[in-house]
């Protein structure tokens, strides 16, 4: 049986790939048990230095996850993120998120 599961996502920058920007792996909210299909959201700030944006999906234990309409969306400043690191940058502006660069 699933102990949980939850989605990640991890902002890398351009000058140290190995010290993520911004990173949620929805710890502090895990989904658990049977569940109807719900929305659930990372939001994390894109710093202007960030390189790649990583994203999946986490299962503990046996059973199984479905994922229906994965999308990225531009918020408003006032939603708050879910950040996971401590000190996390907020991000100077947003760029390029049509991923066409």
């Amino acid at each position: 049986m699933a102990e949980s599961a939850g989605l990640w996502m991890r902002i890398d920058g351009k000058d140290n790939p190995s010290k993520p920007l911004s990173f949620d792996n929805m710890a502090n909210r895990p989904i658990k048990g049977t569940t109807e299909l719900k929305k659930y959201n990372i939001v994390l700030d894109i710093p202007s230095n960030s390189n790649l944006i990583n994203f999946g999906l986490i299962l503990s234990g046996t059973g199984e996850v479905w994922v229906n309409g994965l999308k990225y969306e531009v918020v408003d400043k006032d939603v708050p993120t879910t950040y996971l690191l401590n000190n996390a940058p907020k991000a100077d502006a947003t760029v390029n998120l049509d991923f066409e660069k």
